[in-house]
């Protein structure tokens, strides 16, 4: 077994990861950095992202959405732009979502907006999703991966925009836990095979994970 699946494995069995992922009542945010060296564009991290999403993938009170910043590099695409257009789709294509905007279609032009590419409207249409969602009883798991991708000088500013975008909103949720209104659970993971550049700053230290092997202690 590789170290890097040594130290996820042990992560796996820690208290944090485990209340992030099994508490139902808690809006949490992680920042998982793997501390290896940058090889390739998946990791043992991006295989835990992948496994999250493919566990809850039927279950009818969880949502995934995800974006995994080595794969769309190799398209191309990686940017905090592409992440928010896709963040979005996934988000359109869930059924709870279809019902809310069949019953109320307040928002005619989303597509059109999608289509701008512009950051400022993604954040807007993405939060106008997100405030829909409260009233359903529901959890959203949204996880980012190898976020280091995304994180180089040219892209950097858009990126750090979003992630305070996310970071904020996790925090806003928690100040709502408990409102009549609102319901709804969401949960933020980002991970990178070694470390963020800018990303640390909108965790706090005890939602940021450093894997070291024989030493991570939760």
């Amino acid at each position: 077994m590789t170290k890097d699946m040594q130290k996820l494995e042990s992560f796996m069995r820690q208290k944090t990861y485990q209340t992030w992922l099994k508490d139902q009542s808690k809006c949490f945010s992680l920042l998982v950095h793997g501390m290896s060296t940058p090889t390739s564009l998946v990791s043992a991290l991006s295989y835990l992202c992948a496994q999250i999403a493919e566990e809850h993938a039927n279950d009818n009170k969880i949502i995934i959405i995800s974006y995994f910043c080595g794969l769309r590099v190799l398209d191309g695409d990686a940017s905090a732009v592409d992440m928010l257009c896709q963040l979005i789709g996934q988000l359109l294509s869930q059924k709870a979502i279809a019902r809310l905007y069949a019953r109320d279609p307040v928002e005619r032009n989303l597509r059109k907006k999608i289509k701008a590419r512009d950051l400022k409207t993604l954040l807007g249409v993405f939060s106008s999703i997100i405030k829909r969602l409260r009233q359903c009883a529901l959890e959203i798991f949204c996880l980012i991966d190898s976020i280091t991708k995304i994180e180089r000088v040219e892209l950097r500013k858009d990126t750090e925009i979003v992630l305070k975008h996310l970071s904020e909103l996790v925090r806003e949720q928690k100040r709502r836990k408990g409102m009549i209104d609102d319901r709804m659970v969401f949960k933020l993971l980002v991970t990178d095979e070694a470390r963020s550049l800018v990303a640390y700053r909108f965790f706090d230290t005890r939602e940021t994970i450093n894997l070291v092997v024989g030493s991570y202690l939760g």
